[in-house]
């Protein structure tokens, strides 16, 4: 299935889904540019602003940029991988939220990142547009972020 068809179809099943109003921005950010489009798009269909980047490099100049609330991020990236890109966020933007994608699903990869103080939440690639909607409500509104709550 094309990308644009994927895209497409996430839209129009959206009016299933309650749209987010708040329009607060997220950086998306995949090597993969078929998969970089179709997961900005599937964003803006939720109702958010989306930025894209192809890398970790090109997502802190993004970040410095302007104001993100959320950054979804793949894992295996060239350059800098999505973890290495997270410890960078959350040293320069500590509210930034940061969701990792992933289709490497092994238990031990799993919780390194659900037990990560860096990571707010872990998506596995393919995922459905209602999965996407739940993994950003649930960093969105979880209160402060964890790292927040650890004590020195």
């Amino acid at each position: 299935m094309k990308t644009s068809t994927v895209v497409d179809t996430a839209i129009r099943n959206s009016d299933c889904i309650d749209a987010v109003s708040s329009g607060d921005r997220i950086l998306v950010v995949d090597d993969n540019h078929d998969i970089l489009d179709m997961i900005a798009g599937m964003v803006r269909s939720l109702g958010y602003r989306s930025t894209t980047a192809p890398n970790g490099l090109d997502a802190l100049d993004r970040l410095s940029e302007a104001d993100h609330r959320l950054m979804i991020t793949d894992y295996q990236m060239p350059l800098m991988d999505g973890y290495q890109l997270a410890v960078h966020v959350k040293r320069k933007y500590s509210l930034t939220r940061v969701i990792v994608m992933t289709t490497y699903m092994k238990k031990s990869f799993a919780d390194m990142i659900e037990n990560s103080a860096i990571v707010d939440g872990l998506l596995v690639k393919p995922f459905r547009l209602e999965t996407l909607k739940e993994a950003i409500e649930k960093v969105r509104w979880a209160g402060p972020p964890p790292w927040m709550l650890q004590r020195p």
